[in-house]
């Protein structure tokens, strides 16, 4: 069955679990999806790329077991 994208503002697939514990991604990981030279690209979010900015609920390393990112630093 094919499903019109365009239609939808999400689709959900399958991704084995195997697949993600090849990729380090564990069920309390953050991780983040794009699209490159055709392929749609799954890979665990690097808590060295965020900013904290103190929105702790809409944060997706809240839900880590330990505080990851690091607070952002007051520019004054």
């Amino acid at each position: 069955m094919l499903i019109k994208i365009e239609a939808h503002p999400h689709v959900f697939i399958s991704v084995p679990i195997e697949a993600l514990a090849e990729a380090g991604i564990g069920p309390h990981d953050a991780f983040e999806v794009y699209a490159k030279d055709d392929k749609v690209i799954i890979k665990k979010a690097d808590p060295d790329d965020y900013d904290c900015d103190g929105d702790c609920e809409n944060c997706p390393f809240a839900e880590a077991d330990e505080p990851i990112v690091k607070k952002q630093e007051s520019k004054s």
